[in-house]
C-alpha cells in the first residue's frame, strides 16, 4: 500500500505543475480509468487514491487563476467521488482494508 500512496502522490505533484495548461485532460484520464471495462476493485481503489491526493494537492494552489480552475475541478471531482460508489457496491466492496 505504501507504494500505491507514493505513486498517487507523484501523480498529484505532476498534476499540480501541469494541470490545466499541460495536462487539460487529467480528470478525463482519471474518469476513464474508473469507468474502464473490466476495471478491478484494486484498480478502482488505486485510481480513487490518485483522485484524492490530486484534489488535495490542487487545493493548495494560491494564485487566483489556479483557484478558478480548482473551482471547475471540484465539479468534476464530485463525479469522481459519487460515481465509484456504484462501482464499488457492484464489485462487492465492503469498505474494509482501506
Amino acid at each position: 500500500m505504501q507504494i500505491a500512496v507514493q505513486v498517487a502522490l507523484t501523480w498529484a505533484k505532476v498534476a499540480r505543475q501541469d494541470y490545466p495548461a499541460e495536462w487539460p485532460g487529467l480528470f478525463g484520464d482519471l474518469l476513464g480509468m474508473l469507468s474502464a471495462p473490466g476495471a478491478s476493485q484494486l484498480a478502482i481503489r488505486r485510481t480513487l487514491l490518485v483522485v484524492h491526493h490530486t484534489i488535495k494537492e490542487l487545493a493548495t494552489k494560491r494564485l487566483a487563476a489556479d483557484q478558478r480552475h480548482f473551482a471547475q475541478v471540484s465539479v468534476r471531482a464530485r463525479v469522481c467521488a459519487v460515481g465509484p460508489r456504484r462501482w464499488w457496491r457492484q464489485a462487492g466492496g465492503t469498505g474494509e482494508g482501506r
